[in-house]
């Protein structure tokens, strides 16, 4: 027989919050999100810095919007069978910021391979991103397209993260600079663990609702993106270097 999962609910001054563990962990995650914004400087023209930009913002906005949908307003209908406005609209924005910020690592995966090259290439991957998300978890939420959330939150992860990884190889590895692999290699482990614990949200659930599998994700991509951070500021030098000498 399956477990039955309970989600913690407890009263804060007198606002009923759900899975109320979940909230240290978003603001942590705003905290590296948004760090990282801030400390990455704009270059004119660099698409890879505009990626990367684009990724730690998403990941801090998603983690603010995790609060208000996952904590606040919880969505409490199913898949074909809405329910009221303010759930919809805050299980969108967060599940559609979610997917944004697994398509910002394929983005910034092509661009630092030079896939991604000019801000028109950029600009327009993004706008099919955008659209075709956004798109989608609306058939999902209206029951047109039941499989929608499954692709496009679990699956895009994991594509997000296997395309930004073998990007990375590659990079790292014609530059012939491996040791710059470090931080990318534990922040996959961290987002693979995170994707056994969700598989296994059941046995997490019923030894510690408080401690469940979506608390330890949020901990697990914080995680992460912080070494993705590492990543970024650890490379940056190197492959500037290469790309002004082989004209990439």
């Amino acid at each position: 027989m399956k477990p039955v999962c309970m989600v913690p609910t407890i009263d804060f001054l007198g606002i009923p919050v759900t899975n109320p563990f979940i909230i240290p962990g978003a603001l942590l995650g705003m905290i590296v999100g948004f760090y990282n914004f801030a400390n990455i400087k704009p270059v004119l023209g660099n698409i890879s810095t505009l990626s990367y930009l684009m990724l730690f913002l998403l990941f801090g906005l998603m983690n603010f919007s995790a609060i208000f949908a996952d904590c606040l307003f919880p969505s409490n209908w199913t898949v074909g069978v809405p329910g009221n406005t303010v759930d919809i609209v805050c299980g969108f924005i967060d599940a559609f910021l979610s997917s944004m910020v697994d398509y910002s690592f394929i983005l910034c995966g092509l661009s630092d391979i030079g896939v991604l090259n000019s801000v028109s290439n950029y600009v327009f991957a993004l706008e099919i991103g955008v659209v075709g998300i956004a798109t989608g978890y609306l058939l999902a939420i209206y029951g047109a397209w039941p499989a929608g959330f499954t692709y496009l939150y679990s699956y895009l992860a994991l594509v997000g993260m296997l395309v930004f990884a073998a990007c990375a190889v590659y990079l790292t590895y014609t530059m012939k600079r491996m040791e710059t692999l470090t931080s990318v290699g534990l922040a996959m482990f961290c987002g693979l663990l995170g994707f056994w614990i969700l598989s296994h949200e059941d046995e997490f659930c019923t030894r510690n609702p408080f401690l469940n599998s979506y608390v330890l994700w949020f901990l697990l991509s914080d995680a992460a993106l912080a070494l993705i951070g590492l990543y970024y500021v650890d490379s940056r030098p190197k492959i500037e270097r290469y790309r002004a000498m082989y004209f990439i």
